[in-house]
This record gives structure tokens, C-alpha cells and sequence, in this order.
């Protein structure tokens, strides 16, 4: 398998859709190119803010395509491709390979629980039918699944896997893969809430959806780590805490994203169901979020 290093902030894009549940492409590519233009290190689609699970096989390609043709190669398209069974992900993940995908985000299998040798076949398989580098990616809190330091270290230990996205939401957890394999592979953040840390205690880089929202101030917040400037980075933390601290419950995920993308002014559309549009009185505490990090004017919520 290819090695590369993956760092930097990389939005976990959202897939725009119509009134009517249908794929919104040109609100996708949009949505890309002001991702771009903030400055971020790479693009992950077809991820669980992508609302992976809802999208068809050919609806996964599509996007795929659509957003390497609007980086032409400028940043890494990263596609995910995880499902409850190898077979499945294998397929997606040779999908991904052929639409021009740079690398694929697997998360652990979910609606299944397999023992630690299942797991390490499964992300084993799927390296083994690809080219591309393979990022794993541990949400047990939606999955019922973890990705232990044991298997996480095999598969690092034969080359299987590039990097690891960790969304337990728990810096214990983070520091300890950050210890064990952050020499050997990229670890990406997946916690919204918790960057500041995740960046201070090593991590290379963040797979977030707070990114969809606020791309050029992570981008500062974790440059600013880099410089050593901890300080900038804490009031840039501070300022989008309440954003981040809004989006973070696995509960009708990611319909808080969009929204808040929407009150932007940029392209979202509804989440496809069961996810279900926010409560009023729920987008008046994100409107307020927004306005406390300063990416807003007042809003009439």
C-alpha cells in the first residue's frame, strides 16, 4: 500500500441535497471550492456527515468524481468507504479507487460487533484489494465498535493501514494512539470539540465537520499550534467552542451541520431520513453559536 502523510484540517464534507432528496451537485461543488479557497489540507466525503449510509453505490461515485474535478489535484480526496460487512467495503473501496479518490476512510464495520480477529481481517481485506492508502476510522459511540490499540497497532505493524481517524471523543484514547503509532502513521482528530488538545498532544492533523463551517479558522487554529503560538490558538478555540460543543451528539447527526451551513448561506439542503430538520428553538442556540464565533451577523433565528 501507498504511504503518504496525511495532516491539516480536512472538512468532513457534507452532501448537499434538493427539497426533493436528490443529489445537489453544484451546491457540492460549491461547497468544495469555498473549502478550498479557506485554505484547508484535504476533503473527505462520503464520511458519516456525508451521510454515507443513505447514499447508493452509484450516488457514492458521483461524488467522487465531482469533487476531483474541482480539486484537480490541488488536495487529497479521501472517499469513505467502511460498511457492516468486507464484501461491501471492499467494493466501495475499489469504487473509490477508480472515480480518483487519493486514499479511503474506513470506519469499523456497525450493526456488527466482530471479535478483534474479525476486525483485523476486515481492514486487512480491504487494504489488501486496493492501492490507495487506507485511513481507519474509529466512532464507536455510533457504531458500537472500537478500534483498540491492539488490532490498531497490527495493522500498523504490517503496513495495512496510513492513518486513523479517532472520534471516541476521548483524549485518553487519543494520547494513547498518539503514543503508540504517531510515529508511524498519520492520527487525525475527529473530535469537533476537543482540536485544541488533539493538536497540542500530537495529532497530525483533524477530519471534522466543524470545518464545513468554519474552514478558515481551523485552518488558523491548527497553524497556529504548528508555529508554537498557543496562545492565538486557544482564542481561536475558545471563539468556535460553542460551534463545535453544538454538533458533537451522535443523536440525528449530522442535521446540526447542515443547518448551520445553511444559516451561512451556503448550500445544504435536508438531511435524508430518519435524520430529521432542526427545532426551532434548536437553530436559534446554533444562530447564536455562529454569532459567538463571529462567522455570522446577528441572524433572525
Amino acid at each position: 500500500m501507498a504511504k503518504t502523510r496525511f495532516a491539516g484540517i480536512n472538512p468532513a464534507v457534507i452532501t448537499p441535497f434538493s427539497d426533493k432528496g436528490e443529489l445537489d451537485l453544484i451546491g457540492l461543488k460549491a461547497n468544495i471550492k469555498f473549502y478550498m479557497d479557506s485554505g484547508v489540507h484535504g476533503l473527505v466525503i462520503n464520511g458519516s456527515t456525508g451521510e454515507a449510509a443513505a447514499l447508493t453505490r452509484e450516488e457514492r461515485v458521483t461524488i467522487i468524481k465531482a469533487a476531483a474535478e474541482i480539486a484537480k489535484g490541488r488536495l487529497k480526496i479521501i472517499a469513505g468507504t467502511g460498511a457492516s460487512t468486507t464484501g461491501h467495503a471492499v467494493t466501495f473501496s475499489r469504487d473509490a479507487e477508480e472515480a480518483g479518490a487519493d486514499a479511503v476512510l474506513v470506519i469499523t464495520p456497525f450493526s456488527v460487533i466482530p471479535n478483534k480477529e474479525g476486525l483485523y481481517q476486515y481492514y486487512k481485506q480491504i487494504s489488501q484489494a486496493i492501492k490507495i492508502p487506507l485511513i481507519a476510522y474509529n466512532l464507536p459511540q455510533h457504531t458500537g465498535v472500537s478500534l483498540g490499540a491492539e488490532t490498531l497497532v497490527r495493522l500498523v505493524d504490517e503496513g495495512l493501514v496510513a492513518g486513523i481517524k479517532d472520534s471516541s471523543g476521548n483524549m485518553s484514547v487519543m494520547a494513547q494512539i498518539v503514543k503508540e503509532v504517531g510515529d508511524k502513521i498519520s492520527v487525525l482528530t475527529g473530535a469537533d470539540d476537543l482540536l485544541l488538545q488533539s493538536f497540542v498532544t500530537g495529532c497530525s492533523g483533524a477530519i471534522i465537520a466543524l470545518a464545513n463551517i468554519a474552514p478558515k479558522q481551523t485552518v488558523q487554529l491548527y497553524e497556529s499550534v504548528q508555529r508554537g503560538n498557543i496562545s492565538e490558538a486557544k482564542d481561536m478555540y475558545f471563539k468556535l467552542l460553542p460551534v463545535a460543543q453544538s454538533i458533537i451528539s451522535p443523536e440525528n447527526f449530522p442535521a446540526q451541520v447542515k443547518e448551520l451551513v445553511k444559516l451561512m448561506g451556503r448550500p445544504a439542503g435536508p438531511c435524508r431520513s430518519p435524520i430529521l430538520p432542526v427545532s426551532t428553538e434548536e437553530r436559534k442556540n446554533l444562530a447564536r453559536a455562529l454569532e459567538h464565533a463571529e462567522l455570522v451577523e446577528k441572524i433572525k433565528a
